[in-house]
């Protein structure tokens, strides 16, 4: 009897496990009675949302939905823009689906399906619009948001049926395939050592103009202030002369006695010279005792 009661006991709990079951945030699941959808009084099928949730164990299961934001990323290999330059391009596409019912009916719960198909949609409009382009004209940003724009509408139109919205198109990496990569870089390194030179010969240009520039400059100043030296030593000398006019109208005596000392200083600078003469003489006359009247 105790075993009796025992297997029922287990086989109630057995069900009540079986009859519960959780949704989680960010998910729906998708009702199933006998394998099918069941359908509801508004046309679409019985959804359940997230929280706690009871079900006739045997008859009914449920397929969750995933409702959160989805990112699908998408490399497209060897794009030839019209300048014949390879690249690679990489889109990140984000999608969500809207409606778990709608979207389990058309797409089977299939997220890979609709991956695949949004991919073979976007697919001939990047290539298309590499074709029409040149490698510079898709890296500039106008013509990136163009594209955005375009692959989000295409993806767009291939998700509505399933309830799917796409909610936004970037575009994450454009990259020069290895060839490429080697004949920009060359390229580029010959673009730079031209560069280089010229602006290396333009300096040395500016440079011996600016040399021939200061040197005139400062031969026209030196010019300048020989004229200035000129002009103040000529004032000088003439002033000295005046000063010397009027001394010697002044005191004639003063002036010769004045003018032999000079001389003597002039014969006699350095200590070591020695002069012999006689005492006599208009060079020493000032030497001489003055005669007693």
């Amino acid at each position: 009897m105790k075993k009796i009661l025992l297997i029922i006991l287990v086989i109630i709990l057995i069900g009540l496990y079986l009859s519960v079951y959780v949704v989680d945030q960010g998910q729906q699941a998708v009702v199933l009675r006998m394998g099918k959808p069941i359908p509801t009084t508004v046309g679409n099928v019985e959804v359940a949302k997230p929280g706690l949730h009871i079900q006739y164990p045997l008859f009914e299961a449920t397929k969750l939905v995933d409702m959160s934001m989805q990112n699908l990323s998408i490399t497209v290999p060897q794009l030839l823009s019209s300048d014949q330059q390879a690249f690679n391009m990489t889109l990140m596409i984000n999608w969500k689906v809207q409606e778990a019912g709608s979207y389990y009916q058309t797409n089977h719960n299939d997220s890979a399906a609709m991956e695949a198909a949004i991919k073979k949609a976007v697919l001939p409009i990047v290539q298309s619009m590499a074709k029409q382009n040149t490698l510079v004209q898709m890296l500039a940003p106008a013509q990136q948001s163009a594209l955005q724009a375009a692959v989000l509408k295409a993806a767009a139109q291939v998700a509505l049926p399933s309830c799917v919205q796409v909610q936004g198109v970037q575009i994450t990496s454009i990259t020069l395939s290895d060839s490429e990569v080697s004949a920009t870089y060359q390229t580029m390194q010959s673009n730079f050592a031209a560069d280089a030179a010229a602006i290396t010969a333009q300096g040395n240009q500016q440079a011996q103009a600016i040399k021939a520039q200061a040197d005139q400059q400062a031969a026209l100043a030196l010019q300048q202030v020989q004229v200035q030296v000129a002009q103040i030593r000529a004032k000088g000398d003439a002033s000295a002369a005046l000063i010397e006019a009027k001394a010697y109208q002044q005191d004639p005596d003063f002036y010769q006695f004045y003018r032999s000392l000079q001389a003597y200083q002039n014969a006699f600078d350095s200590p070591q010279d020695v002069l012999v003469l006689q005492p006599k003489g208009l060079f020493f006359k000032n030497f001489n005792p003055m005669p007693q009247s």
